[in-house]
């Protein structure tokens, strides 16, 4: 863990100030709209997938989804994985 340090003017008693850097926080709104927007994503390819002449939106929606999905879990678990 870095530690920052803050030297006051030389005027003020050469004073040496440790401070650490807060931690950052998980935004769970854009947890929560990347969520949103891979259901949307896989609807999207499900309902391709009942019409015939959208075979292709079909089969790009869905690979979209899984990489996505790969980035999605990926991102959280080394967010979680950095907090350990």
């Amino acid at each position: 863990m870095p530690i920052f340090f803050r030297v006051t003017p030389a005027g003020a008693g050469n004073q040496v100030t440790v401070s650490a850097p807060k931690q950052a926080q998980l935004a769970w709104g854009r947890v929560i709209a990347a969520g949103v927007l891979l259901v949307v994503i896989l609807g999207a390819g499900l309902y391709a997938g009942t019409v015939p002449t959208l075979d292709a939106w079909n089969k790009a929606l869905l690979h979209a989804f899984e990489v996505l999905l790969g980035l999605f879990v990926g991102v959280v678990g080394g967010e979680a994985g950095s907090r350990a």
